[in-house]
């Protein structure tokens, strides 16, 4: 592992090569585990599972790296059965920090697309406006359009069929992330986890007062205008 890492090629956005390491350590464990379940091996004599990283944080990490997010919207974008639909699942979280629900939920009335603003319920219930790119904006269009989204629900994202989206397609999406990603599967990436690297940023370049606003927890004063987060 330590050969690996130095081995590693080396990237503007490098963290000195820990990434090929992690990644490399979640293969081999895949592979042992694999081996614990045909028996191949006693699992107390799994080499992979007392191997760390040094320096690593315990327990779940819910902020990821720059590359770790390509990575995902690489897997989501180019691997099952409806590309299109995970794409825009993967941008609308990445550029609104909004959580399962609040994707799930979205309707044509939440669109403003003069202004690229796209109404979104927060987890605390309130409803606010928060702005996406002009290309995010009309990918969703489009694909509510061809996918009937003018029908009695109004939803935003459906499937091919023009059912609306539910949570088991988020089920599906992360468990082909884990499957192509050993990494993702350690550290049990999901929705959440996206959301927290869109807010860290943000409160990284921003401060924590603009990181509020951005996810919608503003003051009474600023909930009803429609401009504002």
């Amino acid at each position: 592992m330590d050969a690996h890492q130095l081995r590693s090629r080396g990237r503007a956005n490098s963290r000195g090569g820990h990434a090929a390491a992690e990644n490399l350590l979640s293969a081999l464990r895949r592979i042992y585990k694999h081996a614990e379940r045909d028996k191949l091996i006693d699992p107390s004599s799994n080499p992979a599972s007392a191997a760390r990283l040094p320096g690593r944080r315990t327990g779940k990490v819910d902020v990821l790296t720059r590359e770790q997010l390509l990575e995902v919207h690489r897997v989501a974008s180019t691997t099952g059965d409806d590309l299109k639909l995970d794409e825009l699942i993967i941008m609308l979280h990445i550029q609104t920090a909004c959580d399962r629900q609040a994707a799930i939920d979205l309707a044509l009335h939440d669109l403003d697309r003069d202004n690229c603003l796209v109404r979104l319920r927060t987890r605390g219930g309130e409803l606010h406006w928060h702005p996406v790119s002009p290309r995010l904006m009309t990918a969703l269009g489009k694909h509510a359009a061809r996918r009937g989204g003018e029908n009695i629900t109004h939803r935003v994202l459906r499937k091919r069929n023009g059912r609306p989206i539910s949570r088991r397609r988020y089920d599906g999406l992360w468990n082909r992330v884990c499957e192509n990603l050993p990494w993702a599967e350690e550290l049990e990436v999901t929705t959440y986890s996206i959301t927290e690297t869109v807010r860290a940023h943000v409160r990284q370049l921003f401060g924590e007062t603009v990181e509020r606003v951005y996810v919608g927890q503003h003051h009474d004063d600023n909930r009803d205008c429609p401009g504002f987060g």
